[in-house]
């Protein structure tokens, strides 16, 4: 009888181990609507400076469906501005993006969320690609003046998650000698791409790398 009982505890200690283990969710692979993100933007208190959110912006209650027309190696270079980082047409499912505008000038911030963190990963290496080939460029003309833009790009990590910074110097026609710095600042987690576009420099506060930890954290609780 002890004998049956030890065989019998064996087996069933057995199966428990041998058993599939569930898996953590891995970062996105939840999918929320546009209209669930918003919320994990920024407000205007967080930038300071009096800074006022304008221009708010999700996808919806719903999951989307974009298709992926966008292709960084036919984008002209201008767009790497902030265009490319920020176009809809990645094929992402949802979206939420907000401009704040402060005394010092204007942050461009978006959550971009993908079906899969291999499709988010392929549109962060194309992104990146696209921007270190484009190392000078002017923009179309503005009335009485052009805008000339050097930029570098520089490979990262925010908070253990791979990012880019594009760095760009920008000066115009019309102001001999003058120049204006910006960056961008691109991160992967997961099935999401976090992008702020801002004024000065990356030790600018609050830092772009601030904002994508906030707004990262804010994701994960979603999930």
């Amino acid at each position: 009888m002890l004998l049956r009982s030890v065989l019998a505890a064996a087996l069933i200690t057995g199966a428990l181990s041998a058993a599939p283990v569930a898996d953590a969710a891995a970062p996105g692979s939840i999918q929320v609507p546009g209209s669930k993100l918003e919320p994990a933007l920024p407000s205007g208190a967080y930038f300071g400076h009096g800074a006022m959110i304008l221009n708010p912006y999700n996808t919806g209650g719903t999951l989307v469906h974009y298709p992926a027309i966008a292709k960084a190696a036919k984008t002209y270079c201008p767009a790497t501005l902030i265009l490319t980082y920020i176009d809809s047409g990645w094929g992402q499912t949802a979206i939420a993006s907000e401009t704040a505008q402060d005394t010092l000038g204007t942050y461009t911030v978006q959550i971009g969320q993908f079906a899969n963190a291999r499709t988010a990963s392929a549109v962060f290496d194309a992104q990146r690609a696209k921007a270190a080939s484009c190392r000078s460029y002017s923009l179309p003309p503005l009335p009485g003046s052009t805008r000339h833009v050097s930029q570098s790009v520089t490979g990262t990590r925010v908070g253990g998650h791979p990012a880019f910074i594009v760095k760009q110097q920008s000066s115009f026609s019309n102001v001999p000698g003058a120049t204006v710095p910006g960056y961008v600042l691109v991160t992967v987690d997961g099935s999401d791409l976090f992008t702020e576009e801002m004024p000065g420099t990356p030790g600018a506060q609050p830092s772009g790398s601030a904002i994508t930890l906030y707004m990262i954290g804010k994701v994960s609780a979603l999930r």
